[in-house]
């Protein structure tokens, strides 16, 4: 049987014939022209290069959406929130652009897939159409791994913020296109997942993420301990730094303030000692190192009387107050920055009592916090070493032991006499109804003397080491002149005065404590001293005329600090000269021969910090050394002239 095809524009009708076995021609038969027997020839309407570009472009877009899959959905919003504050100006553009899409998780991935699927179902299609069906099944299995799956996702995992961000229009349009399906999906699958919140690291994987990232991140071991430590301070306690108490230096509240005492306070360096009564654990006071500014080693002064000049309170706190409630009470300083640790100890036959078993300093907790020793140049031992060194060593130490030699300029006995005479005659706010003459005495032999010279009378106007006032300047001393000469320049007019020995200057810087005088100040500032309870009020003292050295010059000058210290050792003396009289008679003059010593060493700002913390009330000292209702009497005239503001507000020779 043969046939052939009878062809009519783009259709074949089939005809066929029999073949005789004896080669006798049979004619054609024609099939018809029904549907199913009907054979259409056609031409391909897209063009092999067509055909091959659209293979590219869809192979392209599997391979973005399967990149865009891992690089976008990997980034949670979380880490695109810290990308977009402290990421570089790159970082921070792309991850802009990204938060949009990110915000809407589940749609982004339901969009993500569907496109992918989309295009990988197509490209098969395309690919079959073009080949055999074993070649396309191939060809697409190969293309679509490689370069829609393995190249893809192997770049975006590392890159996948700058390809998501510079692509960001083909992921919306795609969000588009497959809205109708994507959409409800993604919704489906928030109302069942809930909201996506992005990770989040507590304390122990926060502080554990930057020690395994210590080898590729940019921070410094001493950051890496300081931030470790500041994530453990909520964790560790006060027993954990504590020094123990047997390794405390204290003093018992009996102990005499003897040379012998003095001399080993002052050579440990303590700045803060701990003084108990009758056993260790019952700490009642603390004595600072600075409170023993102006006691003499020769008046074997009573421990017990310091303290209750003084009155500092002791901070406690249990064993179980962690670091980070330490730390916030020792910034706020008014506790000072120290505490001892006291635990409850319970008897089953007794009501439960606190046993002191340690301190703590702000010293501890910091160690803790930037996790290393802090050593200063008195730390020549170990840490064992250190423990047993409470407080900061001051340096000065050998210096306070031998307190009165001084390195100031010297001068002659009799110019000492003549400004002791001076000032206790003619200048009010140095009279004895504020400062003794005894106190007074002490003070102007401290290094309160000071020399000027004039090395070119020519450069002598613009020199700033010859100014001793400055208008506008703000001073807190005062100021009598020796020997030399000084021009005062006074008023808008700037009229010049010259003045010569035993005038003075700035007493009204004096006066300005606790509002005593009547000078002109700035507005107010209170400051509390973190160690008392007291509050001082001071206030800053701006002269309106400049003082200046014309020859060679010397010169008495007080701050205000030496001037506080020496009003308060004025009370303290006549509360204690009162109660020691009637037992002592006549001797307590020579008692406090040499109570008031050097100023103290540490700057105007940390001696005004001391003179505040010794401002108290003397209401309060009386208390403790008087009793009874004549008692109470003569502790109220003494406080009231002790305290009694100066009339007097003007200079000397010259003007304020």
């Amino acid at each position: 049987m043969s046939h052939h095809m009878l062809r009519t524009t783009n259709s074949s009708f089939l005809s066929l014939r029999l073949l005789h076995l004896k080669n006798i021609d049979m004619p054609w038969v024609h099939q018809g022209i029904d549907e199913w027997i009907t054979l259409i020839s056609f031409t391909k309407w897209i063009p092999v290069w067509a055909h091959i570009s659209m293979l590219v472009v869809l192979l392209l877009l599997s391979g973005l959406f399967s990149g865009l899959n891992l690089g976008l959905m990997a980034i949670d919003r979380t880490e695109l929130k810290i990308i977009m504050n402290a990421g570089t100006e790159k970082e921070k553009r792309f991850a802009k652009k990204i938060r949009p899409l990110r915000e809407n998780g589940n749609y982004l991935l339901c969009s993500l897939l569907l496109g992918n699927v989309l295009v990988n179902a197509t490209l098969t299609i395309l690919l079959d159409d073009l080949t055999s069906g074993l070649i396309a099944v191939i060809g697409s299995t190969v293309g679509i791994v490689i370069f829609g799956e393995i190249v893809p996702q192997a770049v975006c995992s590392r890159h996948g913020l700058a390809v998501g961000a510079k692509t960001v229009w083909i992921t919306k349009m795609f969000m588009g296109i497959t809205f109708p399906l994507s959409y409800p999906i993604s919704v489906i699958l928030d109302k069942a997942l809930g909201e996506e919140l992005g990770n989040v690291y507590d304390r122990a994987r926060l502080k554990e993420l930057i020690l395994v990232t210590q080898g590729t991140n940019d921070l410094e071991k001493d950051e890496v301990n300081i931030i470790s430590g500041a994530l453990e301070l909520k964790q560790k306690t006060a027993a954990h730094v504590m020094t123990k108490l047997e390794d405390v230096y204290m003093l018992p509240i009996d102990a005499i303030l003897d040379f012998d005492t003095v001399s080993e306070i002052m050579s440990n360096g303590y700045s803060r000692i701990p003084v108990y009564e009758k056993s260790r654990g019952n700490v009642i006071s603390l004595l600072y190192a600075r409170d023993l500014a102006f006691v003499d080693a020769d008046d074997k002064m009573p421990l017990r009387s310091i303290c209750e000049f003084y009155d500092n309170q002791c901070h406690f706190v249990f064993e179980n107050t962690t670091l980070d409630v330490l730390f916030k009470t020792f910034k706020k300083g008014n506790k000072g920055h120290m505490a001892f640790v006291h635990r409850v100890k319970t008897n089953d036959k007794s009501d439960p009592v606190y046993e002191v078993i340690g301190l703590v300093t702000m010293e501890d907790v910091i160690e803790e916090l930037i996790q290393e020793e802090i050593n200063d140049e008195t730390d020549i031992g170990g840490p064992e070493h250190k423990k047993r060194s409470r407080g900061r060593y001051n340096s000065i130490a050998e210096a306070a032991v031998s307190r009165f030699k001084t390195d100031g300029v010297t001068v002659s006995p009799q110019l000492t006499f003549a400004a002791f005479q001076y000032l206790s005659t003619a200048v009010t706010e140095f009279g004895d109804a504020r400062i003794s003459k005894s106190v007074l005495e002490r003070l102007l032999r401290q290094s309160v003397y000071y020399h000027i010279k004039i090395k070119n009378k020519d450069t002598m106007k613009t020199d700033a080491n010859t100014v001793l006032f400055e208008r506008g300047k703000p001073a807190d001393y005062f100021i009598m002149i020796l020997e030399g000469k000084v021009f005062a320049e006074i008023g808008k007019e700037n009229l010049i005065f010259e003045s010569g020995p035993f005038s003075y200057f700035g007493t009204k810087s004096l006066n300005i404590i606790g509002g005593a005088g009547d000078a002109t100040l700035t507005p107010e500032y209170r400051k509390s001293s973190p160690d008392t309870s007291l509050q001082g009020v001071t206030a800053v003292y701006i002269p309106d005329y400049n003082v200046r050295a014309v020859t060679d010059l010397t010169y008495v000058k007080i701050s205000r600090a030496m001037y506080i210290a020496a009003k308060q050792a004025t009370v303290f003396e006549k509360s204690y000269s009162t109660s020691e009289l009637e037992l002592n008679g006549d001797k307590i003059d020579e008692e406090l021969q040499k109570h008031l010593r050097d100023e103290v060493k540490g700057g105007p700002e940390k001696a005004m910090e001391t003179a505040l913390a010794m401002t108290t009330t003397p209401m309060d000292i009386c208390e403790a050394k008087f009793t009874g209702t004549t008692g109470r009497a003569e502790c109220s005239r003494n406080c009231v002239e002790a305290a009694k503001p100066s009339s007097s507000s003007a200079g000397g020779v010259g003007s304020e």
